[in-house]
């Protein structure tokens, strides 16, 4: 196959994606603003101004968007903290500077070859101890300071070549911008939510004691209503953006990681691998849904539109379209007619 086509089309799609994710931003806001247009002048007091020069509706909208922007803002400044202390409250440790073992210093030498052939800094290293699923991420605000963190689990199974491709894979979300690109998805949505959150608590407010809405509350039980509709729609489709954008990145990054490796196999060997040991890779334990989407891998979802990374055999397809042939071919049992036995098995005397 054709890498440079490869990355050709992962970008056109991830910039599609990208400009669907603001435009549904803007979306919801404008939504926000014509429910707020088409309950207030039901309110008491209701002005013979045009809409547009009605001083509640601006006032109100702003309120909803300073909260917006201020819950923002509070995430922004818990994972603009530094790229130690992220990785720290996510459980990983750093990687000791002295005494490490030999599975430890392999790591340390691939991201330094890696790191010299993307012409990307060198991030801060650390691992997921305890952890049985092979993965890996990569974090951080600015390019001067980010993180690579991989699972113990991969420093303990993988060899020198699957560890190189997993390496080159981080290091080209770090080339490519993803990894402030990622906080930028986790600001939005948390944006979103908090959306959602501000019409439960209108809800809430809007309830007496004994549960029963009282006459001069139901305006603002149907504000909160409708600003809970328009969190929950807004955050659906922001994770539908997310997972959708989020798998074209993992394609460019995948042909991104054989270009800087300039070696193929390392990529498929590790696709294979992960193939062969599906049923003991899951999702890692100590991070939630919210960054699950920075993972190299992720468990697969029921349905494809949610799942935030590609299956591993349309990773595979798109490196090398016969390699699904190779790896069923591997895997096939072929049984020698009138006999129980399949070749290279020993038969017994």
């Amino acid at each position: 196959m054709s890498f440079w086509l490869e990355q050709a089309r992962s970008e056109r799609n991830s910039l599609l994606w990208l400009f669907l994710f603001i435009l549904l931003t803007c979306l919801v806001l404008a939504l926000l603003l014509g429910f707020l247009g088409l309950v207030l002048p039901h309110l008491p007091g209701h002005s013979t101004h045009p809409l547009w020069k009605d001083q509640r509706l601006w006032m109100v909208g702003a309120t909803i968007l300073s909260l917006i922007l201020f819950i923002t803002l509070l995430t922004w400044q818990e994972l603009s903290r530094g790229s130690a202390r992220f990785a720290q409250s996510l459980g990983a440790t750093p990687l000791p500077e002295q005494g490490r073992t030999v599975q430890e210093q392999l790591f340390y030498d691939l991201c330094c070859e890696m790191s010299a052939a993307s012409l990307v800094r060198m991030p801060q290293l650390y691992v997921f101890p305890r952890e049985k699923s092979i993965n890996a991420m990569v974090a951080g605000c600015t390019p001067d300071d980010c993180v690579l963190i991989v699972t113990d689990a991969a420093l303990q199974s993988l060899d020198r070549l699957k560890m190189q491709a997993l390496i080159a894979h981080e290091f080209s979300h770090l080339l490519a911008g993803d990894a402030l690109l990622n906080i930028r998805l986790i600001l939005t949505l948390s944006g979103l939510q908090s959306l959602y959150q501000l019409g439960e608590t209108c809800v809430e407010w809007s309830e007496t004691d004994d549960g029963l809405l009282m006459l001069a509350t139901w305006a603002l039980y149907l504000l909160g209503q409708g600003i809970k509709g328009l969190g929950w729609t807004g955050l659906l489709f922001g994770r539908l953006l997310r997972a959708g954008l989020n798998r074209e990145r993992e394609f460019l990054a995948d042909a991104n990681a054989v270009r800087l490796t300039r070696f193929p196999a390392a990529m498929l060997d590790l696709l294979f691998y992960l193939m062969d040991h599906a049923e003991e890779q899951g999702n890692v334990r100590c991070c939630g849904e919210a960054y699950r989407h920075m993972f190299f891998f992720s468990k697969r979802h029921r349905n494809a539109w949610t799942s935030l990374h590609p299956t591993l055999e349309s990773r595979l397809l798109a490196l090398d379209p016969a390699a699904m042939a190779r790896w069923r071919a591997r895997h096939r049992k072929i049984t020698i007619p009138g006999s129980n036995t399949t070749p290279g098995t020993n038969r017994s005397s």
